[in-house]
């Protein structure tokens, strides 16, 4: 049995008041005891990926209460760097100071995070140094990810994507 088999299946159950075979109970039983385990790190995944609570309240038939709760409960931490473009699709970050590269932890979406942190440097450069506040972007991560070859989780502005 596949996923698209259980799919139909649950499709039948629910349209055409039929009962569901015992093996797909077992399935269902197997699989709703996992996704219980692993509900927090789900919800926390599509919240970084930019889905409102609301959203992820509605489409896993959770209530709004319970989803705000396990992300104010699971924040995550962002690593994020302002980096400047130094030829067509290369970007080089900034000197890593406090201004330029950092982590934070947060309950925000990674392109909330990313546009945030950008507003606040351009700001900074533009009375500082505005010549470096052009074709900055900022890419923000998830800590947990850090690595080699590891990509953006956002980018902000978004059209300087990675």
């Amino acid at each position: 049995m596949d996923a698209n088999d259980l799919q139909n299946m649950l499709d039948q159950a629910e349209t055409n008041d039929r009962r569901l075979p015992y093996e797909a109970a077992q399935v269902i039983r197997r699989g709703a005891e996992i996704l219980k385990a692993q509900l927090p790190e789900i919800i926390v995944e599509a919240r970084i990926g930019g889905a409102h609570p609301v959203t992820i309240a509605r489409e896993l038939h959770l209530t709004e209460s319970y989803v705000y709760r396990l992300i104010r409960e699971n924040p995550w931490r962002a690593v994020w760097a302002v980096e400047r473009e130094t030829s067509p699709g290369t970007w080089e970050q900034l000197k890593a100071d406090e201004r330029f590269a950092d982590t934070s932890e947060t309950r925000d979406s990674a392109q909330t995070v990313a546009e945030k942190v950008l507003q606040d440097v351009t700001d900074d450069l533009l009375d500082t140094e505005p010549d470096r506040a052009q074709r900055i972007r900022v890419a923000v991560y998830h800590a947990d990810e850090c690595g080699t070859g590891w990509k953006p989780r956002a980018v902000a502005p978004p059209e300087h994507g990675g």
